[in-house]
């Protein structure tokens, strides 16, 4: 929607007309590299003529699609990943949701996943990269600046000699005030 809307819309005088979506513009998600923890996508543009290819609207939906996508991810995000005030070492409840933090508030995140050299961690809400941590230890704990309000797509991207993986995505409902 906020591709499609304009910005500067006031609903109270008109419906909207909405902008158009360009083809040349999205990014590409590669089918075929469902099976790995690192699903590749890259601007459509970019992607070359694959048939396994499915287009996506913009970069965020790309990050956030290939953290779906990923296969049995060994990087996990721990903390928050639900409603209350249970802190990280007490029993998830029975059922999970997304998780709801006041706006512009830092919050701690906690992640868990594989240890080896030059182990990084990067933070991203889509693809805006919210942090990055160096660290030897596991779980990767950190504290993010806060989210304006909305919901958000939250994961972490673990490199490690080289290689990276990425976690499944957590939704963060943020609000103007709790």
């Amino acid at each position: 929607m906020r591709l499609r809307i304009p910005a500067e819309s006031d609903y109270s005088k008109a419906a909207p007309a909405l902008n158009t979506l360009r083809e040349e513009d999205g990014w590409a998600g590669q089918v075929d590299t469902w099976g790995t923890n690192m699903a590749t996508v890259a601007a459509w543009k970019d992607a070359g003529d694959n048939a396994s290819r499915i287009w996506l609207p913009d970069e965020a939906v790309a990050r956030t699609w290939q953290a779906t996508v990923a296969n049995f991810p060994r990087v996990v995000i721990n903390y928050p990943t639900f409603d209350g005030n249970a802190s990280f070492d007490s029993p998830p409840p029975p059922y999970w949701h997304n998780s709801i933090l006041e706006a512009n508030v830092p919050f701690a995140l906690v992640a868990s996943g594989p240890l080896g050299n030059g182990l990084s961690v990067k933070y991203f809400a889509g693809d805006r990269l919210l942090k990055v941590l160096t660290t030897h230890g596991s779980p990767y704990r950190v504290t993010l600046e806060g989210l304006p309000p909305g919901i958000h797509s939250i994961h972490a991207q673990v490199t490690i000699d080289g290689a990276s993986e990425v976690s499944h995505p957590v939704l963060l409902t943020v609000l103007g005030r709790l």
